[in-house]
């Protein structure tokens, strides 16, 4: 099966540390595709925090090469609001 990312669907409250283990999967590999770990459950009325989203974006820096990561909402896109997003920003300034 050939495809550009790889979404790891584990968002829900309290599947973090599964997340993580899902990450683990992939690092020291050579998975040719991005992988978009999913950083918040869009159908749940409690938004992470931005340093819950950063923690598990660290996660995946330590376990994927940054070209790799796409960070991804849960399931779908739904309209969000900026605030929302700082984690990507706050990744995307360095470390």
């Amino acid at each position: 099966m050939t495809v550009d990312v790889a979404t790891l669907g584990l968002s829900r409250i309290g599947a973090r540390r599964e997340l993580k283990t899902a990450l683990d999967a992939f690092a020291n590999r050579s998975y040719p595709a991005g992988i978009g770990p999913e950083v918040y459950d869009i159908h749940s009325p409690r938004v992470p925090t931005v340093a819950e989203m950063v923690d598990l974006l660290h996660a995946a820096r330590e376990r994927l090469k940054p070209e790799q990561i796409w960070i991804n909402p849960d399931c779908d896109l739904k309209p969000r609001k900026w605030e929302e997003v700082a984690a990507a920003r706050i990744l995307r300034a360095g470390p």
